[in-house]
């Protein structure tokens, strides 16, 4: 009828309807989810965007640390070899020539004895700064003497005792050769004996 009446024209229906209102409510219009969302936002938050990880990553990074690049290790380097390096051999310098004297001092209560040598080398030529060494003892006592050869090769030792004190022995305990010399004693003048002087078999010289 065209007359209006108080009677809903159908009963109401609790099931929402799929348009959308013009008016705001302050119902949420779906439950909040605790899954992260995948698509960045503009603002920042204070949660890291993903777990920090233990793994070392092999990118460097432009700060520099404290902590070693790797353990330290007491290995060497270098695997050594058995090999020798590589040397210049020395050149052999010896006693080309000795000469002993014995002069009495004091109506004979000393003597004095005077070495001559000259120290050449293996090619004949006059060796300089060799330390030509010897010892004299009397008794229980020992007395060291030296002298360095100039360049004339030639090395002058003269020493005195005193006759009361008995025999001296007369023994070298080497010569110290200059740098790329080395002393051979086996090419040594042979003095007295059939033997280089001052080698293994006329170590030593015994004088009353």
């Amino acid at each position: 009828t065209d007359e209006p009446t108080n009677e809903p024209s159908s009963l109401p229906s609790t099931e929402p309807t799929l348009e959308p209102t013009d008016e705001p409510t302050n119902e949420p219009s779906s439950s909040p989810s605790t899954e992260p969302t995948l698509e960045p936002t503009d603002e920042p938050t204070n949660e890291p965007s993903s777990l920090p990880s233990t793994e070392p990553t092999l990118e460097p990074t432009d700060e520099p640390t404290n902590e070693p690049s790797s353990e330290p290790t007491n290995e060497p380097t270098l695997i050594p070899t058995d090999e020798p390096t590589a040397s210049v051999s020395a050149t052999a310098i010896f006693i080309q020539k000795m000469t002993i004297s014995k002069k009495v001092l004091s109506k004979g209560k000393k003597h004095k004895f005077t070495f001559q040598f000259t120290i050449k080398d293996e090619k004949n030529k006059k060796v300089k700064g060799a330390n030509v060494k010897l010892e004299y003892r009397q008794g229980n006592n020992t007395t060291p003497v030296s002298k360095v050869s100039p360049t004339s090769g030639k090395a002058k030792i003269s020493f005195t005792v005193k006759t009361k004190k008995g025999s001296v022995t007369i023994s070298s305990s080497g010569i110290d050769a200059p740098v790329g010399y080395a002393y051979d004693m086996d090419l040594n003048h042979k003095y007295s004996d059939d033997c280089p002087a001052f080698s293994e078999n006329c170590a030593s010289y015994v004088f009353d």
